[in-house]
């Protein structure tokens, strides 16, 4: 499954957004807009694994609250909270930042874990050059 920048950004705007300081599983899942139900878990799982990994999600479980049974059927755990770490903010500064994300990520074929992991740098870089003339 490929990492899709869109999808992250609803999922941290959508934490961000959220009164509590921690959001749970069935949180995300009632107000995260999906087009297919059969990859939607799956789909959640493999990104909040990527946010997890890379340092910007906290989980209240270490494994995410997703398990897989032996015929294969994946099990998530409603009931597992989700907070952003700082670099989760940050991201998600750069993410929404439209202006500014398309021109940090122009050029970039495939966005991958290290893209990702660069991008606030990369918007933080871009705004000392372009806008303040550093």
């Amino acid at each position: 499954m490929k990492l899709d920048l869109d999808f992250v950004k609803k999922l941290l705007n959508t934490i961000n957004n959220c009164e509590n300081d921690r959001v749970s599983m069935g949180y995300l899942f009632e107000n995260i807009e999906n087009k297919d139900d059969n990859l939607f878990e799956q789909k959640m799982r493999h990104h909040i694994t990527i946010l997890h990994n890379a340092g910007f999600l906290m989980s209240s479980s270490s494994d995410l609250g997703f398990n897989t049974c032996l015929g294969g059927e994946l099990i998530c755990n409603m009931q597992t909270t989700y907070w952003p770490t700082f670099s989760g903010y940050q991201l998600l500064e750069s993410l929404n930042n439209d202006t500014l994300f398309n021109k940090v990520t122009e050029g970039v074929k495939n966005i991958g874990i290290a893209t990702l992991q660069e991008i606030p740098a990369i918007a933080l870089q871009y705004i000392a050059t372009k806008c303040l003339g550093l």
